[in-house]
């Protein structure tokens, strides 16, 4: 059971696999017939273009070989020197046609000039009609300054600035970099003294409470006393409860004055931090020394 799943498997992978192929030629067959309509009116650009998405879609020697001749006829030689060397380099191209490929890079090579771009892989690489492609590759350009930029697998990015001559081989290396350091961040202000001062304000405010309290206490306790003085000094609950309010009412005073006294203490005796140097510091005695 599990073998006829699997090659059931298998046979329907490799129908979805052929499926997508076919579709794939399909498409490059649909831009090689548009290139082929374009080229026979003239249209060398856009022939040329639509060439180059058949290659993409499905390569084949004789495709990127048409786009080289479309892109000469369009005047745009370095692109053309691109794709001829393309088409020399591809197996499936007859033999005259590869060897006349070959000629027509030669020929052009006197004209343009020709960078080979070397090292990290995963580095992409961007310059003139070329986005994005990774080393190592050649590139035929027209001669004067051109503007590398590279994008490397790090995040880093890196701009580079390249002055070619007409018929020379210039080489450039790209070596991995990596990440950008970050900003770092400003130290943190010191919040030791402002936590403080805020340890004073609750004390503070401890404080108060701790009043209004012991008035309150304070008040009740009287109450007390002067029911238990006009009941002849003989309810003992009421006499109990005098005390009890007195009691809780030291205490709350008691407790106010601890919070008050330490509350006043941490605000007045320490002082404010804004992060800002104390003015009373000296300054630096001359630059830093170097060894």
């Amino acid at each position: 059971m599990k073998r006829s799943r699997a090659r059931i498997f298998a046979f329907v992978a490799a129908l979805t696999l052929a499926g997508a192929a076919r579709a794939q030629d399909d498409s490059a067959a649909s831009f090689f017939t548009a290139g082929e309509a374009a080229f026979a009116r003239g249209e060398y650009r856009a022939a040329a273009l639509a060439f180059e998405e058949a290659q993409h879609r499905s390569p084949h020697g004789a495709t990127i070989y048409n786009a080289a001749l479309a892109w000469e006829r369009a005047n745009v030689l370095e692109r053309a020197a691109d794709a001829y060397a393309m088409a020399a380099a591809s197996p499936d191209l007859p033999a005259d046609r590869a060897g006349a490929a070959r000629a027509r890079v030669a020929e052009l090579a006197q004209r343009l000039a020709r960078l080979d771009v070397a090292g990290a892989a995963d580095a992409r690489v961007s310059i003139a009609h070329v986005t994005l492609r990774a080393p190592p590759f050649q590139v035929h350009l027209v001669p004067g300054r051109h503007t590398v930029r590279i994008a490397h697998a790090s995040g880093a990015e890196e701009t580079r600035a390249v002055d070619l001559a007409a018929g020379s081989a210039t080489s450039m290396t790209i070596a991995a970099r990596a990440a950008p350091a970050a900003d770092r961040a400003p130290p943190p202000e010191s919040t030791s003294m402002s936590t403080t001062r805020i340890v004073g304000f609750a004390a503070l405010g401890t404080a108060v409470v701790a009043t209004g309290t012991a008035l309150t206490l304070g008040a009740m306790g009287l109450s007390a006393r002067d029911d238990f003085v006009e009941g002849g000094l003989t309810d003992e609950r009421t006499h109990d409860r005098a005390v009890a309010f007195r009691t809780g009412a030291n205490v709350a005073w008691v407790t106010a004055g601890v919070f008050a006294v330490t509350g006043a203490v941490l605000v007045l005796f320490f002082p404010r931090s804004d992060g800002k140097p104390d003015a009373r510091a000296g300054r630096t005695p001359g630059p830093l020394l170097r060894f």
